[in-house]
């Protein structure tokens, strides 16, 4: 078999039993007592899964692979997975009137299944994991395209039960990694004409990438099958049409080259680790930055010179490192605008490549890079290979 279509998926299963762990290989999957989904899993039709994208790249100069935002990564799993009750929540402090609570049904805490296991043991399982890919050379490490993706979903319920409440339902983390390349190369983005407020956008959950998905088939299928080309993704805002984020990565523009302008982690936005990273290189090379809500029409504004405000923006995200946007267009408006990448965008881009490999960085960026990239790094992955 190709190796393209090949791969180990570790799943650690919770019950109200407790937890098995098993290994499940492309080829063998038919003979697997695992079947490759139940009908009745909640996540196939409630949407209830919670995921990670995770990037490792080689360092040549040392020949080790470094995991890249590691515990950002993890913290922000579990913050998804307590959005979304696949962790104990801790006990409500409020008191309820004896009035009210006596019209209420008993609760039975023995019902619930959680998500048990803490941030340790997850990193080691997507660790293990991604040794098994190399060692089986699924994956190649110097091939920089190493892609890790942990999913935690609800998956059956003991008596086959259906419903949107989720908690006495099962619970499977799976661990798969493959080689996946840049996700976006100098997009063309088009503003959806739709706008939304939705606090579930701020976790990491299958459920808002349902809409993110909708949005960006209308930018790459809808607009395509009228116009004969497509975009490469849709830029999204909320109701007051103040900018939000991209359908997979964080928006910035440049405001006159000067101060670099990024939505606020208040609004319905995802905390992308790769937004905090690009923030942190930006300071760290005397960039003003500008955490605040702005609108889509002024990024289709121009100044009394003729030039526009926002002259370069570029997007952030796992998938995508920092990639600069081509062009924005409105079909409501019917305005567009050319970004070019600036002087400041084209140095933050070579510091961060540097930072994720190993290589030498701006001295202000030594302990982010310590701490993001040396502090999680694989050993010695080539005594793995075959």
């Amino acid at each position: 078999m190709n190796k393209m279509y090949e791969w180990l998926v570790t799943q650690y299963v919770v019950t109200k039993k407790g937890g098995e762990k098993h290994t499940l290989r492309s080829r063998d999957i038919g003979a697997s007592k695992l079947p490759l989904f139940n009908p009745f899993d909640h996540v196939r039709h409630y949407g209830t899964c919670v995921f990670e994208g995770i990037r490792a790249f080689w360092d040549k100069r040392r020949g080790k692979l470094h995991i890249i935002n590691f515990d950002q990564h993890i913290d922000r799993l579990f913050r998804s997975m307590s959005a979304l009750y696949m962790i104990a929540p801790d006990s409500d402090s409020s008191v309820i009137p004896d009035e009210v609570t006596r019209h209420l049904k008993q609760y039975n805490a023995g019902e619930d299944v959680f998500f048990g296991k803490d941030k340790r043991f997850v990193k080691n399982l997507i660790i293990e994991n991604l040794l098994m890919n190399i060692a089986e050379e699924l994956v190649t490490p110097e091939n920089d395209q190493i892609y890790i993706r942990p999913l935690v979903t609800r998956l059956d319920h003991p008596e086959n039960r259906l419903g949107v409440h989720s908690t006495t339902h099962n619970i499977s983390l799976e661990v798969m990694v493959q080689e996946w390349p840049a996700y976006l190369n100098n997009p063309a983005l088009a503003v959806y004409p739709d706008g939304i407020v939705n606090p579930l956008r701020k976790h990491k959950c299958g459920a808002n990438y349902g809409y993110g998905g909708s949005v960006k088939n209308w930018a790459t299928v809808g607009l395509a099958r009228e116009l004969g080309k497509k975009f490469d993704d849709a830029l999204i805002h909320d109701m007051d049409d103040n900018v939000d984020e991209a359908t997979g990565a964080n928006f910035f523009a440049f405001y006159n080259d000067t101060e670099l302008w990024t939505p606020p982690t208040s609004r319905c936005i995802l905390p992308g680790t790769k937004r905090e990273t690009a923030i942190q290189i930006a300071r760290a090379l005397g960039i003003t930055i500008i955490e605040e809500s702005f609108k889509v029409d002024s990024l289709f504004s121009y100044n009394h010179q003729n030039q526009p405000l926002y002259g370069s923006a570029f997007l952030t995200g796992t998938a995508t490192g920092l990639e600069a946007i081509h062009m924005l267009y409105d079909p409501t408006t019917k305005k567009n605008t050319i970004f070019r990448p600036n002087d400041v965008f084209v140095e933050m881009k070579r510091q961060y490549n540097a930072m994720i490999r190993g290589e030498n960085v701006h001295d202000g960026l030594k302990e982010l890079q310590q701490m993001i990239v040396f502090d999680h790094t694989v050993e010695d992955v080539n005594g793995l290979k075959k």
